[in-house]
């Protein structure tokens, strides 16, 4: 399970570069994965970055949404909320 919250980040190139390697590095050992803080913005990189890295990542509102979330994930999740604000 992984949880990155985006809130701080700045929208470079360097910064959604390695936000893709992450997401490509932990691909094969991550059951389920949660982003909080997509802006409206920063929707359109993630868009990109899950596109990319072939990741289906959940985007939640708060933190405590995406580890209620997380918590209830037993198997590779087929569909993923999308419900950043």
């Amino acid at each position: 399970m992984t949880l990155v919250d985006v809130s701080g980040l700045t929208q470079d190139e360097k910064v959604v570069d390695a936000f893709k390697a992450l997401a490509e590095h932990d691909k094969p050992w991550v059951l389920a994965g949660a982003v909080v803080g997509v802006s409206t913005f920063k929707r359109v990189l993630f868009k990109l970055v899950t596109m990319l890295s072939g990741r289906k990542l959940a985007t939640f509102a708060s933190q405590e949404d995406a580890k209620d979330w997380l918590v209830h994930q037993w198997v590779p999740p087929s569909s993923v909320p999308d419900i950043a604000r």
